[in-house]
């Protein structure tokens, strides 16, 4: 998917996909699924939609986050590995 804002194109097909979370709802008929991309320029944007029983793809969206905006969603999730992955370097001791 391709979106354009603030002047800015986010394609998922040019940039890397970082980590993709299925979100799936014991009362819901699809699942939720956002894809973390990063650009080849540094940076980083979610693709999110609605996936079916059937496959199909629906209400999809492309969403841009600062650095700061991914580590602070990495870290509310809990995803340690990856943030050391990504972020080693910047993460000291408390």
């Amino acid at each position: 998917m391709v979106s354009i804002i603030d002047c800015k194109r986010y394609d998922t097909e040019k940039a890397k996909m970082i980590k993709r979370f299925n979100h799936n709802g014991s009362t819901m008929d699809f699942n939720v699924v956002k894809e973390f991309y990063v650009t080849d320029k540094g940076n980083y944007f979610s693709y999110s939609y609605q996936d079916d029983e059937e496959g199909s793809k629906r209400s999809e969206r492309i969403k841009p986050y600062s650095k700061q905006e991914f580590i602070e969603y990495l870290e509310k999730h809990q995803e340690l590995e990856l943030l050391e992955s990504l972020f080693g370097s910047e993460i000291a001791d408390a």
